[in-house]
């Protein structure tokens, strides 16, 4: 060996030596730097024509756990997918008011109980009359309110999920970019564990909006995929997730989805935020605005349930219901009501100015009550008509009219047994519009579920029936 071969084989083991106190130095430097990873510098024998000269760096890899990181970018699609419910969580609870609020529904309920209880005590004096009707008013406000509230954070929810739609085609688009730098530097034979370090940073920011998997290629890129591989969001070129807000929400009513390449994908989605969003959206919202409604119709039919026993003083000349029904419609009942024809005085205006009621009428149908009220010793002093489908009872010549509920049971669509002048709504405190053909069920987690359907599988066609739902705002009488 030359004197000039061993000396440049000695500077050959420097620079290798110095190179490598680099990369070093730079993971030292480096180290509390978020997303940076360990560089290591592997160290090959360089020779020439056969013999050693020296050594040189090889390839400089990043140490780097693939495994972990799967798991890592797992555990951040869960926690962005928790982090967006814990937000709406808190701030329904803002909503909803600590039970010291006076504005809680909770102490807008018990201040209604207290109202009863003093009109209770004093009937014949106005001020507890009114004071029980603002009370009433006040509670329905608050649910209405409330409803109102969470339809327009779904609102919110889409302006959200708009958001994390454009930063995630705008992650797509610069991985995509790092993947270009990276192929490129590769075929320079230059190292890039630098781009590959910020293409895992972007990954980690993509992972905790939407679950990904990724896949490595020879020439250094990757390959996006969502949903376990099944929806492809970065090839050579990303595919742009694509979101329409909707315009404006109702109770039960849904929204849109996030699409891929025209297709919708949302079902697909298993972790992240735009699954939170979803879920909050179409789900957890949802949910509990139908067991907040189901709160309020169980405190109106609770509250109706005991107006409905007495009448007003002086007695009405006429009692109109608010449920919607036709000559028609069969009922399945039981027992037997009093109506009577009352004077200014709330006394009978003749010994056989009223009558019982046995239940079920001939026919057992809603004109089988009429008939019978107007066929019995009463209806020569009153009449009764189904105007605008509602049931009608009006004193003739002036009288009055008052029903007692007796022990009759009339059963509603779904189960429950009324009064009669409940069931029709004839002295209801509550007037709402109530309807004989639909069946309104308990909060439900899934529609899906509820109607045991799927999809492809659930058809209306001509002649099936017909599904109808309503949305009536609560007026007080």
């Amino acid at each position: 060996m030359s004197l000039t071969q061993a000396l440049n084989t000695a500077i050959s083991g420097l620079n290798t030596a110095q190179n490598r106190i680099a990369i070093t130095s730079s993971n030292i430097s480096n180290v509390n730097t978020p997303g940076y990873s360990k560089k290591i510098a592997g160290q090959e024998t360089l020779t020439l024509d056969g013999q050693g000269a020296g050594s040189q760096v090889a390839d400089i890899y990043r140490n780097v756990n693939e495994g972990l990181q799967r798991e890592m970018r797992g555990e951040l699609g869960k926690a962005g997918r928790e982090e967006v419910r814990y937000e709406f969580f808190q701030r329904i609870q803002t909503l909803f008011g600590t039970p010291q609020s006076d504005a809680a529904i909770s102490q807008r309920s018990n201040d209604l109980a207290d109202a009863f209880e003093q009109l209770g005590v004093t009937p014949d004096q106005n001020s507890p009359r009114v004071e029980a009707i603002e009370s009433a008013l006040q509670v329905m406000e608050s649910f209405e309110k409330l409803s109102n509230q969470l339809q327009d954070m779904r609102d919110d929810i889409d302006d959200q999920i708009t958001d994390e739609v454009n930063n995630a085609n705008t992650l797509l688009s610069e991985i995509s970019e790092l993947n270009t730098g990276i192929v490129r530097l590769n075929n320079l034979d230059q190292p890039t564990t630098e781009l590959e370090d910020q293409r895992d940073q972007k990954l980690n920011k993509l992972s905790k909006i939407i679950d990904v998997t990724t896949f490595s290629r020879s020439d250094g890129s990757i390959v996006v995929y969502s949903a376990n591989g099944a929806n492809t969001l970065l090839d050579r070129t990303p595919n742009a997730l694509s979101f329409t807000q909707t315009a404006g929400f109702e109770p039960g009513t849904g929204g849109s989805g996030v699409s891929l390449n025209g297709e919708d994908i949302t079902d697909t989605l298993r972790t992240g935020t735009l699954k939170g969003l979803f879920d909050m959206r179409d789900s957890e919202i949802p949910a509990l605005n139908d067991q907040i409604n189901e709160l309020a119709g169980e405190l109106r039919d609770a509250i109706n349930e005991e107006h409905n026993k007495g009448t007003a003083f002086p007695p009405p000349t006429n009692l109109s219901g608010n449920r919607m029904v036709a000559t028609s419609d069969p009922l399945t009942a039981t027992g037997a009501f009093r109506v009577a024809a009352l004077d200014d005085d709330g006394q009978l205006v003749a010994a056989d100015s009223w009558a019982d009621i046995t239940l079920p009428t001939t026919p057992a149908t809603v004109q089988g009550i009429i008939d019978a009220i107007n066929g019995s010793d009463a209806g020569g002093y009153l009449t009764a008509s189904l105007i605008d489908n509602q049931l009608v009872i009006e004193g003739s010549d002036g009288n009055r009219v008052a029903i007692n509920e007796l022990d009759g049971q009339i059963t509603t669509s779904d189960g429950r047994e009324q009064g009669f002048s409940h069931y029709f709504g004839l002295n209801d405190f509550v007037a709402t519009v109530k309807r004989s053909d639909t069946m309104t069920s308990s909060a439900q987690s899934s529609s899906t579920t509820a109607l045991n359907a799927t999809a492809s599988s659930f058809t209306i066609s001509a002649g099936s029936g017909i599904l109808a739902g309503e949305l009536c705002r609560n007026r007080f009488t």
